[in-house]
């Protein structure tokens, strides 16, 4: 009796052993919960998962002299990054804008990592360096379809990635820093956690302004953040004035401020490295 215990027994734990490595063997070829999804029955969190299988044959390429992907001056002559600043505040309409920004915001997956992005160009998308960094496909989900994205450039000093899209969307217009005004109220759209339902609005106030000389210019405010709004838009009444970043600094005193502010790169910082990344 005690032998017939001892190999069934023997006999569990095998079979177990053999169930484990046939679940990790499963979710080595295919990177997604496949339990989770059937649950939840989440059609787009399904796509994002199979983004991993059908668009990372190859890494995503970070050599500046090979990037630009198809991106030119005179393929899009009429593209003028002045021009999308808004310049006249008077006629600025806080519903109208923040309806503008939900719409040109995107939810990004690169390799499963989630990331925010807004589209600054009927084909141009804009979202931090570090969301992207060393991934081998990235990818977006509009109005039930997956979009893989291709990467046009990037400052991995400053955290921006320009990414193209072959699709023309909505795009955010940008608003200068040096019109915002203290304590005025800031927007930071975004995906804060998980893939799911539309993009969470926070709000806060405008604190400053934050120039440095290794990271970049930043506003500083007190809008709640998460690690998944990283590359998303801060908006103001009249446009994009940033574009949250959640990230270690080169200025320690930096790192520690944004545990508890959200710093924004500056829309008239990232106007100035886009002329550089898209024209040079």
């Amino acid at each position: 009796m005690k032998t017939n215990i001892f190999l069934i027994l023997i006999f569990f734990f095998s079979f177990m052993v053999v169930c484990l490595f046939c679940l990790f063997t499963l979710f080595r070829i295919f990177p997604f919960n496949i339990l989770w999804v059937a649950l939840a029955n989440d059609k787009q969190q399904f796509y994002w998962s199979l983004s991993d299988i059908f668009y990372s044959k190859t890494k995503v390429n970070l050599e500046n002299n090979n990037l630009k992907n198809g991106f030119s001056n005179n393929e899009d002559s009429n593209f003028k990054l002045s021009a999308i600043f808004v310049k006249n505040n008077k006629n600025c309409q806080l519903d109208k804008t923040l309806a503008l920004a939900k719409k040109c915001t995107f939810l990004i997956s690169a390799d499963q990592n989630q990331g925010s992005a807004f589209a600054i160009a009927p084909n141009l998308i804009l979202t931090n360096f570090h969301v992207i960094k060393g991934v081998n496909s990235i990818v977006t989900f509009i109005d039930g379809q997956l979009f893989p994205l291709q990467l046009v450039n990037f400052s991995e000093k400053y955290d921006i990635a320009v990414l193209k899209i072959d699709k023309k969307v909505d795009f955010c217009l940008f608003y200068s820093v040096s019109n915002l005004e203290l304590a005025e109220n800031l927007y930071v759209f975004g995906w804060s956690y998980g893939f799911e339902g539309e993009s969470m609005i926070t709000k806060g106030v405008f604190s400053r302004l934050i120039n440095t000389k290794n990271d970049g210019s930043f506003v500083q405010s007190d809008a709640l953040v998460g690690a998944g709004n990283s590359g998303g838009p801060l908006v103001s009444a009249c446009g994009v004035v940033g574009m949250n970043t959640v990230k270690f600094f080169t200025d320690e005193n930096l790192t520690q401020l944004n545990k508890t502010f959200t710093l924004s790169l500056s829309s008239d910082f990232i106007n100035d490295q886009l002329g550089q990344l898209l024209f040079d």
